[in-house]
């Protein structure tokens, strides 16, 4: 993943909603990062909630 756990994903729900304003580098860094938590091969909201329960763990 990338430098943030929370921008990570902000932009895997901002791609799943069909921003149409993400830019090309943020397009770019979701296909570079490892954003598939659950490894079923799709990008689903199941991944970004799996993300953000990584802040919750201590």
């Amino acid at each position: 993943m990338g430098g943030s756990v929370v921008a990570d994903a902000v932009l895997l729900a901002r791609f799943l909603c069909e921003d149409q304003s993400l830019t090309d580098s943020q397009l770019d860094g979701l296909r570079n990062a490892e954003l598939d938590q659950n490894a079923d091969g799709f990008l689903t909201l199941l991944d970004v909630k799996a993300i953000l329960k990584k802040l919750t763990i201590v």
